[in-house]
């Protein structure tokens, strides 16, 4: 009895660990696969950032073609690397240009996606600082002043001793002013800052320019923490620039116009006074508007906008961190003004300052990523937010 009774039992306790064994394989087994799936996204996601940042792409000079030439399907390999480069993770600047849709010659996101060869995976690329610049600047009759404030992304924290180097331009008009000559730029030299406990350094630029008014104003602001410099584009409130953009192509540049630039002009009197480069340490002139005639403006049909375009020789070679074109417009309510537009990059925000591709909503998120670039000889932080659709 006793025998038989310890044999049920046993059968009873064998067929309750059977059972459930053979429930709990199915969850153990999904449990598994699903974090195998993540991995190989990652994986996957990984491969994708690694060959936007280090290829070059096919043909290797893509971002240089010629806007009036331009077909994005003649890129045969998408990349973002430059091909001259001689260390990884170093971006050719036109290539991230093509990125940008208000770009003359885009490189639309599906078209990337085809190349890369993701039609079951979204992405976002984005660019930040490696640290964070937030910045003032405003105009008196007779003064620029500036403040900045440099602190760490990650938390806020000030850093101080950060080194701060500014380049001022500005443009002013004759109080009574009669004729083109009445108006005036003019680039001060480069003064070096430190930035204090706060992580700030603030300055006021006397312009000393008696009988005239100032009107537009452009800081070219270089800082350098630890060995790692960021520039930064700060200009007086100026909504006329919002209009206009600066595009490189190899050595071709452009000004494109918004068509809604013409509706806050009195008359259609764009000139082209001077084109400055500047290369980290000082500004050179490579065009004098005043001793040529201008190119002529070009009109590209259907896309909103016109534009001026010009080549000019080494310019790639020169690879020129901020390009600065000084420009005669006459607005409503201003009539004749020179106006400060620079580029290429619209660098002059604090936080992401470049997005290619959708907002994925949070629960669509797989997998973020981040590496350290260099665009123009200046750092960046890159992102890529990567999903499956």
């Amino acid at each position: 009895m006793n025998a038989t009774y310890d044999h049920l039992v046993a059968i009873v306790i064998v067929g309750i660990i059977f059972i459930s064994t053979v429930v709990a394989l199915p969850a153990m087994s999904f449990s598994n696969m699903q974090t195998v799936d993540e991995q190989q996204l990652r994986n996957t996601a990984l491969n994708v950032f690694d060959s936007m940042l280090l290829s070059v792409g096919s043909p290797s000079n893509w971002g240089s073609t010629d806007p009036t030439l331009w077909d994005q399907n003649k890129v045969n390999q998408f990349g973002l690397a430059s091909s001259g480069a001689l260390s990884k993770y170093v971006l050719d600047p036109d290539k991230v240009q093509r990125l940008d849709p208000t770009n003359p010659a885009v490189m639309e996101y599906e078209r990337v996606r085809t190349l890369l060869q993701l039609q079951d995976y979204g992405f976002r690329l984005s660019l930040f600082r490696p640290f964070s610049v937030n910045w003032t600047l405003s105009l008196t009759q007779s003064a620029v002043t500036f403040s900045v404030k440099v602190t760490r992304t990650e938390d806020g924290t000030p850093i101080p001793n950060a080194d701060v180097r500014v380049t001022t331009m500005i443009t002013a008009s004759k109080l009574s002013q009669t004729n083109t000559s009445d108006l005036i730029y003019k680039a001060f030299d480069p003064k070096t800052y430190s930035t204090d406990a706060r992580g700030k350094c603030q300055d006021i630029i006397e312009t000393n320019l008696a009988g005239y008014s100032l009107q537009y104003a452009v800081a070219i602001i270089k800082v350098t923490v630890a060995g790692m410099s960021t520039t930064v584009v700060a200009q007086n409130d100026n909504p006329i620039t919002k209009f206009i953009k600066i595009n490189t192509f190899g050595d071709i540049v452009t000004l494109s116009f918004r068509n809604e630039l013409s509706e806050n002009e009195t008359k259609s009197e764009r000139r082209v006074i001077e084109i400055d480069a500047y290369d980290f340490e000082n500004l050179y002139k490579i065009f004098d508007g005043t001793a040529m005639s201008p190119p002529e403006l070009k009109v590209v049909q259907g896309q909103g906008y016109e534009y001026w375009s010009m080549k000019f020789q080494n310019l790639r070679a020169l690879n020129p961190t901020v390009l600065l074109f000084v420009m005669q417009l006459t607005l409503k309510g201003q009539g004749r003004c020179l106006v400060l537009i620079a580029g290429p990059f619209s660098f002059g925000g604090s936080e992401e300052i470049f997005g290619f591709g959708p907002e994925p909503g949070p629960e669509k998120v797989i997998a973020i990523m981040t590496r350290l670039v260099v665009i123009a000889d200046m750092t960046y932080v890159a992102k890529i937010a990567f999903w499956r659709e």
